[in-house]
């Protein structure tokens, strides 16, 4: 088994010649085990498909037959060795005991028919030579062409070349005993150069090793949490290469990159944790409350996304309102203020502020008494230039008082939100319909004093 990081780039060999199953097919395989870091905290992983990747190729490989699981040897009568491989192999070149030669003697390949050994060889050898000579074949024997004896303790090597045949990759839990549960997500059909192209072992994945890689965590997950088990620190994976053939596998890279995610909150004891919390804020007024989030440690926050259910609880209570019905954050009760800016169609308001912090800027409350029905206005941020209001709003939005007489907030809500920084720049109000008198003060500012003006 090799072992390599799950984030890792790199360019092995790995080689497999060792059978392990001949049921119902022979079945070569090399196993490269890798863990998914769940933080003992994951619900979920999401696998990039971007990011994760796994590039190689399926090649042939030359190996020696006699230190094969593949391979059986059988000594028949004292001249003859009766080789048996799984399948049939490519011979590439044979090594015996020196001992055992005649002079100029060589090492015949004879067909077998059955049980029947064909007297002519059909390759003859040199001793530790490797041929060109193509002579493939699944049972076949050996026998020195001096007719002398040749046993199987005389036979040191038996190099042959085998393809791989029906190359697949797949991923299982890491037990081998739970390998019957393997995801496979790539797969080659044919011998892999020997009559099928060898470009058809390449491989390149990215999409598919993502998704599969993340069904089997994820299921594995899910069974934990069903079976009410605590989530492991460490998931150990395998990663199965394998072959109806010992063959040799290339592997460029292999990199898988993925997400925890859970729905819990987790700086509660696991016992405790649930998967919501309840904000309760107060009903006739802007209230804040905080939610402390604890991620798993050395984790880096890339992206965080909160879900929000609003309800009610106690007896129903009448909200303040803005002019145009809906319900407002603010308290219009709160408004005392008996004296503002009266402004009406014929020039609009400036305000100066100067945030104190950066912040964004979702809606703009403005505390108003409208003058006559149907009261319409605009409310802009505009940038500072030569300390006025640059002409070019940032946002915009707009209110309507259908009332006259009511001292009320009145909430423009902006197209999208904006952010601001703490560099100058003006509230605008323009008033396109009616009159309002604004409850601002001409020292009253966000963040620092400002002044109110009217735009010449």
């Amino acid at each position: 088994m090799f072992a390599i990081d799950s984030t890792t780039t790199t360019t092995i060999s790995l080689d497999f010649s060792k059978l392990v199953s001949d049921q119902p097919v022979a079945l070569f395989r090399h196993v490269v085990a890798f863990s998914v870091s769940t933080g003992a905290v994951a619900d979920e992983i999401v696998v990039d498909s971007a990011i994760s990747h796994i590039q190689g190729a399926f090649l042939t490989l030359d190996y020696d037959a006699v230190d094969s699981s593949g391979t059986m040897l059988t000594q028949k009568g004292s001249k003859t060795i009766l080789v048996t491989h799984s399948a049939p192999r490519l011979v590439r070149k044979v090594r015996v005991d020196t001992t055992a030669l005649g002079s100029n003697d060589k090492i015949g390949l004879h067909r077998v028919d059955v049980d029947k050994v064909v007297a002519e060889p059909t390759v003859s050898l040199t001793n530790n030579a490797t041929t060109s000579q193509a002579f493939v074949d699944g049972r076949f024997a050996l026998r020195l062409q001096s007719e002398n004896n040749l046993a199987v303790a005389d036979l040191f090597d038996l190099q042959v070349r085998s393809f791989p045949s029906s190359p697949r990759i797949g991923v299982a839990p890491g037990d081998a005993a739970r390998y019957n549960e393997a995801l496979y997500f790539w797969q080659a059909a044919g011998e892999i150069g020997n009559g099928t192209p060898a470009d058809e072992g390449e491989v390149d994945v990215a999409t598919t090793v993502a998704e599969t890689v993340q069904r089997l965590v994820n299921r594995e997950l899910a069974t934990l949490s069903t079976a009410g088990q605590a989530v492991p620190a460490q998931l150990t994976l395998h990663l199965l290469f394998e072959s109806s053939a010992p063959c040799r596998l290339q592997l460029d890279t292999l990199r898988v990159a993925y997400q925890l995610a859970t729905a819990r909150w987790l700086d509660q004891p696991v016992a405790a944790q649930r998967e919501k919390r309840v904000l309760r804020f107060a009903a006739n007024r802007v209230d804040t409350q905080a939610v402390t989030v604890a991620v798993p440690p050395g984790a880096t926050v890339e992206q965080a996304r909160i879900e929000v259910v609003v309800g009610r609880t106690g007896a129903p209570q009448a909200l303040p309102t803005t002019a145009a019905g809906q319900e407002s954050p603010l308290n219009d009760a709160a408004l005392t203020q008996k004296q503002g800016i009266r402004i009406d169609a014929t020039q609009p308001v400036a305000l100066a502020i100067t945030p104190a912090q950066a912040l964004t800027v979702r809606a703009i409350a403005l505390g108003m008494t409208a003058l006559a029905a149907e009261t319409t206005l605009a409310v802009s941020l505009q940038e500072s230039w030569q300390a006025a209001p640059s002409g070019s709003p940032l946002a915009q939005g707009t209110l309507q008082f259908k009332h006259p007489g009511r001292t009320l907030w009145g909430i423009a809500e902006l197209p999208a939100p904006v952010v601001l920084s703490t560099q100058p720049l003006w509230l605008v109000v323009q008033v396109h319909a009616g009159a309002v008198v604004w409850l601002a003060e001409t020292k009253s500012a966000m963040g620092t004093p400002g002044q109110v003006q009217s735009s010449a």
